[in-house]
């Protein structure tokens, strides 16, 4: 008798719940930004996003979801920006790879963090534990640059320090390695350990 009762109860806890992914609407409404919505597609279901917010600029860096594959990326990484003192809403789409003279074709994977240092836009993705490539953008959202690896510090003369994307896996494990990135310039050059 008790096997009966049980059943019941197990192939409820079994049973598949289907994930509801974010809508742009809420995460504009996390981030106080409801004031926007109307000039959005706030019903959008949307993932693997970040988001940067000062006193006066507010981005959102985005992927649309896909509720019947989570998993999937789609080739299209998605900017919101806000200039808060205008109350201006530009959007803006960013095809990926990324492809620019000096790199292979990069995929940025989930946005993981968004910073602003001095007139550019950091977005930190993450493509595998041992991949974070930065895509780097200007205030008009247009792609400047792509490092690959992901922002640690500035320094006082303005550049930036990034720890290279390294094998975390495998033997011999690889050593951090860090670079120096002039972002006026869009050169890098190691530091020296």
């Amino acid at each position: 008798m008790k096997r009966v009762v049980y059943l019941p109860i197990l192939l409820i806890l079994l049973t598949p719940i289907q994930a509801i992914a974010d809508t742009l609407g809420d995460v504009l409404e996390r981030q106080d930004m409801s004031g926007y919505l109307a000039d959005i597609p706030a019903a959008q279901p949307v993932t693997s996003y970040a988001a940067y917010q000062d006193r006066t600029t507010f981005l959102l860096a985005y992927y649309h979801a896909y509720p019947q594959d989570q998993n999937f990326l789609e080739d299209t990484l998605r900017v919101l920006h806000i200039d808060l003192p205008a109350r201006q809403v530009t959007r803006k789409e960013i095809l990926l790879p990324v492809k620019l003279n000096a790199y292979e074709p990069t995929y940025l994977g989930s946005v993981l963090e968004v910073r602003k240092i001095g007139p550019r836009f950091y977005l930190k993705g993450h493509l595998s534990p041992s991949a974070s490539p930065t895509l780097v953008l200007t205030e008009e959202l247009d792609v400047w640059d792509v490092l690959p690896g992901w922002v640690t510090e500035t320094d006082e003369g303005g550049g930036i320090i990034y720890q290279h994307n390294a094998v975390h896996f495998g033997v011999p494990s690889t050593p951090p390695r860090f670079f120096r990135y002039d972002p006026a310039g869009r050169t890098s050059v190691a530091i020296k350990n």
